[in-house]
C-alpha cells in the first residue's frame, strides 16, 4: 500500500503497480493508479480501511509521523521512501526493486532515470536566484536540503535561503525582498498577480522583469518522482529564455 503520491507513481515507474492493494486520495498519477482502492485522506487517516485490506507493508514519507506510528503501534510493517535529492530518485527505484522482487526492472528504470538527467540542459552563466514560495501566509520557501532545493539547483538556479536551517523555514517578508530574487515560482495566477501588482515587491527584480511564473504542474515540482525531469526541463527553459533575452538586448 502507498500512502504517498511520489511513492505510488515510483511504484508504477518499476513496473510494481500490480502489488499496490490501496492508495490515498492524492495518489491520481498515472491515471490507472485511481482504479486501486482509495483509503482517503491522512487528515485524518481512516486506519479501520487502511487495516482492512491487510498490506504487507506500507509506502509512506518521512513526514507523517503520528500516522506511521500509529500504524505500526497496530502491527503494520511501515517503508520510509522519501528522496532529499533528486538522484536519490533513482536509489529509491533500487530499493523498491529490491522489497517488491523487481530488481531486474528498477534496475533499468532507475539507470534511464540517471542517463536522462545527464541530458538535461541547465547551462547557465550564474544560476539565477529564485524565490519557491511553498506557501504564503505564513511564507515558507524550500530549506537548502530539501528535494525542491536541489530541483531548483540543477535547472540552473539558485534557491535563496541556502544558509536557512529547516526543511521548510518560515520567512518575513523583508528578509525575501533583502535577497533580491530574480524569478518567483508560484503555485497559481491567483499568486502571480499578487506579486505583480504588490507594491511590497515591486522592487524585487523578478516583478521587474515580469519573471513571476507560474508553475505548470505542481506536483511535478513537490512530488520526488519519475516527471522530476519535466520539472526541471521546464525550469532550465525558463532561465534559458531569460538569459538569452538578455543577450540580446546587450548586443
Amino acid at each position: 500500500m502507498s500512502l504517498a503520491p511520489s511513492n505510488t507513481e515510483l511504484m508504477f515507474a518499476i513496473g510494481a503497480e500490480d502489488l499496490l492493494v490501496g492508495r490515498t486520495s492524492r495518489c491520481n498519477y498515472p491515471s490507472q493508479a485511481e482504479s486501486i482502492t482509495n483509503v482517503g485522506s491522512l487528515f485524518p487517516a481512516n486506519y479501520e480501511k487502511i487495516i482492512s485490506l491487510r498490506p504487507d507493508l506500507v509506502l509512506m514519507i518521512d513526514g507523517d509521523l503520528k500516522v506511521k506510528q500509529r500504524l505500526e503501534s497496530l502491527g503494520i510493517k511501515i517503508v520510509v521512501i522519501h528522496p532529499k535529492t533528486v538522484r536519490e530518485i533513482a536509489s529509491s527505484m533500487r530499493f523498491l526493486g529490491q522489497i517488491t522482487n523487481r530488481g531486474k526492472q528498477a534496475d533499468d528504470r532507475s539507470q534511464s532515470f540517471l542517463n536522462a538527467l545527464k541530458t538535461l540542459d541547465n547551462s547557465q552563466t550564474r544560476p539565477r536566484r529564485i524565490l519557491y514560495e511553498v506557501w504564503n501566509q505564513p511564507l515558507i520557501i524550500p530549506g537548502p536540503k530539501t528535494f525542491l532545493a536541489d530541483l531548483i539547483r540543477l535547472s540552473g538556479g539558485l534557491p535563496i535561503g541556502g544558509q536557512l536551517s529547516g526543511s521548510w523555514p518560515q520567512v518575513d517578508l523583508e528578509w525575501a525582498m533583502s535577497q533580491n530574487p530574480e524569478f518567483i515560482l508560484v503555485r497559481n495566477a491567483e499568486r502571480k498577480t499578487y506579486f505583480l501588482n504588490s507594491p511590497i515587491w515591486r522592487e524585487t527584480s523578478a516583478v521587474k522583469k515580469n519573471q513571476v511564473l507560474v508553475l505548470p504542474n505542481e506536483d511535478i515540482f513537490t512530488r520526488p518522482g519519475p516527471r522530476v525531469h519535466t520539472a526541471i526541463n521546464w525550469l532550465s527553459h525558463k532561465l534559458n529564455t531569460s538569459q538569452t533575452q538578455k543577450m540580446r538586448t546587450h548586443e
